[in-house]
């Protein structure tokens, strides 16, 4: 079981640095049968950052869509526990955070006593006391 977050998903559909990297990650993940998981916002973050980079003009509209396409085929569970934004909340509050949305992936990897992977160095810096934050 591994919990990942949007930055590590986009990574995987759109050409970034470390994509390959990632990738590799992911391939090894999937044939070692790893289940993945991911709190209920991590549809709406991905789907929102390729849109923002399509609004933008950083992605075409065909490399937007096809971006949007890969993200809804991933193999990730959605779950959504019911203490997930209370943890969250003291994760929000122990690492000051000012929001809740990277604390959701802490909450969620803890809950469920797994791993959270996760490409965003700010999550990473803050979060370094808990062992099992990986980063690629």
């Amino acid at each position: 079981m591994i919990v990942v977050d949007a930055s590590l998903a986009l990574k995987l559909v759109l050409q970034e640095e470390d994509s390959s990297q990632v990738r590799s990650q992911w391939n090894s993940w999937i044939l070692g049968g790893e289940t993945l998981y991911a709190p209920t916002l991590f549809r709406p973050e991905t789907v929102s950052t390729v849109r923002r980079r399509v609004y933008r003009g950083l992605l075409s509209p065909a490399q937007g869509r096809l971006a949007y396409t890969l993200l809804g085929g991933l193999p990730i569970e959605i779950r959504e526990p019911a203490n997930l934004y209370d943890v969250a909340w003291e994760y929000a509050e122990r690492f000051n955070r000012p929001d809740v949305y990277d604390a959701c992936y802490l909450a969620l990897a803890d809950i469920i006593g797994c791993e959270l992977w996760t490409a965003d160095q700010r999550l990473t810096n803050a979060a370094q006391t808990l062992s099992w934050v990986r980063r690629p």
